[in-house]
């Protein structure tokens, strides 16, 4: 599994907004969980262990909307 962590210096901002603490997504493209709002954490699945979605049965996830992401800026990632 591979991440490349940033950490970003933004300069000029007048804005106060931190992000909020992330969540662990969850599948919702069959209708029968709702999705996570805002901040989420990376996907962890099909790992020996430290997963943390649970998908159905022949469905590997994505990030997209079955998941929760939507496309665009993230804007609801801040609280």
């Amino acid at each position: 599994m591979y991440m490349q962590n940033l950490r970003c210096h933004v300069t000029g901002s007048t804005s106060t907004k931190t992000v909020a603490p992330a969540k662990a997504p969850v599948y919702c493209g069959d209708g029968k969980a709702s999705c996570v709002l805002g901040a989420k954490q990376m996907i962890v699945w099909n790992q020996a262990e430290g997963n943390n979605v649970d998908m159905p049965d022949g469905i590997s996830p994505g990030y997209n909307q079955k998941m929760g992401w939507t496309p665009g800026a993230q804007k609801d990632i801040f609280q």
